[in-house]
């Protein structure tokens, strides 16, 4: 989800500067990719739980967004999301932070590291918001504990959503690359975004599940309620890998990039890199 900087472009010098622009970036991306998806997952539950047909809720979202942005933006739905997403890219950039200050070179530890950051804090705070919203249009129940069995279903969706990202959109780029001769930055961008949007035919239903275990704890016809969802909330859940998995990531590295690559961190390593190939020709 979030942009890496080369690994010939770190380990060299402390810049003061880093945390900050680190922060800055996971806030903006975070606030660019939060109002789509706030409206879209909003959506999707109060269709689930039946408060508000999913259309109705859309149109409904959209109109608050563009004729109320004070209460839009200030409202529950878009600030939980907010703090989803922004959390989500400020763990993968403090992550890569720790890693340069520890000056880690081995690009599978620095993978595994970033996995495990960003993935944590995206399958718990998703699951965290999630709940809310299944508390704030709950319809049939008020519960004020989320049942684990609900929360245990909201990881596994957001598990596979982030083992798609991480491992099987590379290697997916990957296999384009070899077989078929892709270039590698078209590749890259169409697997980042297909591959976890893919992955929403088989997340769509534990989604569905999750929630209406949540509303209707005693129903019985869980089997024809996902039948019934499934097609509205697969699309609508494709729909926002857009904005989560690409607007956000891109704007996420591009600040780094201008902030880290192209600032004084990066312009002593390239110093520091060049100086050491010199002398390794001498």
């Amino acid at each position: 989800m979030v942009g890496t900087l080369p690994t010939a472009q770190i380990h060299t010098r402390r810049d003061p500067w880093r945390l900050p622009k680190e922060i800055f970036s996971a806030l903006v991306a975070g606030g660019l990719a939060s109002p789509l998806v706030s409206i879209v997952d909003k959506s999707i539950v109060k269709d689930i739980t039946g408060f508000v047909p999913f259309m109705a809720a859309l149109k409904e979202a959209f109109k608050k967004m563009l004729h109320q942005p004070r209460a839009f933006f200030t409202g529950a739905p878009f600030l939980l999301t907010y703090a989803v997403y922004a959390g989500t890219y400020l763990a993968a950039n403090l992550s890569e932070l720790g890693l340069d200050y520890a000056k880690s070179i081995d690009p599978h530890e620095r993978k595994t590291v970033k996995v495990a950051f960003s993935a944590s804090a995206n399958i718990g705070l998703l699951a965290w918001r999630d709940s809310v919203f299944a508390k704030m249009y709950a319809t049939t129940v008020q519960v004020t504990r989320t049942p684990r069995s609900v929360i245990s279903l909201f990881a596994l969706r957001d598990a596979a959503t982030m083992w798609a990202t991480f491992y099987a959109a590379p290697w997916a780029a990957q296999y384009l690359q070899d077989k078929h001769h892709w270039n590698s930055h078209m590749a890259q961008i169409s697997t980042a975004l297909a591959v976890p949007a893919a992955t929403q035919i088989v997340t769509a239903p534990i989604h569905i599940l999750a929630i209406d275990l949540f509303n209707r704890p005693a129903a019985r016809d869980r089997w024809a309620k996902i039948v019934s969802e499934y097609g509205k909330v697969c699309l609508a859940r494709t729909m926002r890998i857009l904005p989560a998995f690409g607007l956000g990531s891109y704007v996420n590295t591009q600040i780094r990039e201008q902030f880290i690559r192209h600032g004084h961190w990066y312009e002593h390593s390239v110093a520091i890199n060049v100086a050491g190939k010199a002398n390794e020709n001498k």
